[in-house]
């Protein structure tokens, strides 16, 4: 055998085996692989296209949240605010009753204080009789009381 055949020979069907692969299997393998690129090409965009949504919708989330936070800061404030004029008002009308009841109770007290000093009055003068009587029962003689009562209502008629 020769070598120069034999090399020839392998040439030759490298060649056929190379055109056979360029005309019937080259081609549907480049189909498949171009469509895959697409699908990668197209999946790659829409990744992109993706992240760039999400930025947005991120940047507007953030944004909405910035705008709720300072809402519902304003609107502790204004609650706060409210409650503590309700609070001012409560203690303002609650200090007015305690004056209002202070004085009812200090003027109850007043014309308590008047009535028992009146019976107190009543009472020690009907004391101070009632111990006249006794000691003069006991020491005078009807005569000499009798001059002290005569004397007494003259005196009681000048008046």
């Amino acid at each position: 055998m020769n070598i120069n055949a034999t090399i020839f020979g392998q040439f030759l069907s490298f060649i056929l085996f190379v055109y056979f692969c360029m005309k019937f299997i080259w081609p549907p393998v480049m189909k498949v692989i171009k469509k895959r690129q697409k699908k990668v090409y197209k999946s790659i965009l829409s990744v992109q296209k993706a992240k760039k949504k999400l930025l947005l919708v991120n940047k507007k989330i953030s944004k909405k949240i910035i705008y709720l936070k300072n809402k519902s800061i304003e609107i502790l404030k204004k609650e706060n605010y409210k409650k503590n004029l309700i609070i001012k008002e409560s203690i303002k009308q609650a200090l007015f009753e305690k004056n209002k009841i202070i004085n009812r109770t200090t003027a109850e007290l007043l014309i308590k204080y008047q009535k028992e000093k009146k019976k107190l009055k009543k009472f020690s003068v009907f004391l101070a009789i009632q111990i006249s009587e006794k000691i003069l029962c006991e020491k005078l003689s009807k005569n000499y009381i009798n001059k002290i009562i005569n004397e007494f209502n003259l005196n009681f008629k000048g008046f």
